[in-house]
């Protein structure tokens, strides 16, 4: 699913940028769940409500430098 969700960001990218700025936007199922000023606190916060490697936190900073990297989470237990 981490992969369908990268490419709905990559898709949506303009608008979420538009919509939020520069920021980490925290994604699961095709949906916005959070947005957060740094990578550490936008995984923080999923992790509250969400399994880890059940979503995605990527950058949103308006070029391509913010999704050249891709992070996801890793379910191990």
């Amino acid at each position: 699913m981490q992969e369908v969700d990268f490419h709905w960001f990559l898709e949506h990218y303009q608008e979420l940028y538009k919509k939020f700025g520069e920021c980490y936007v925290i994604i699961k199922n095709k949906q916005v769940l959070g947005v957060s000023k740094t990578m550490v606190d936008g995984v923080r916060q999923a992790e509250q409500t969400e399994d880890p490697g059940t979503f995605i936190v990527q950058c949103c900073n308006g070029d391509e430098s913010g999704y050249t990297a891709h992070f996801g989470t890793l379910w191990t237990g």
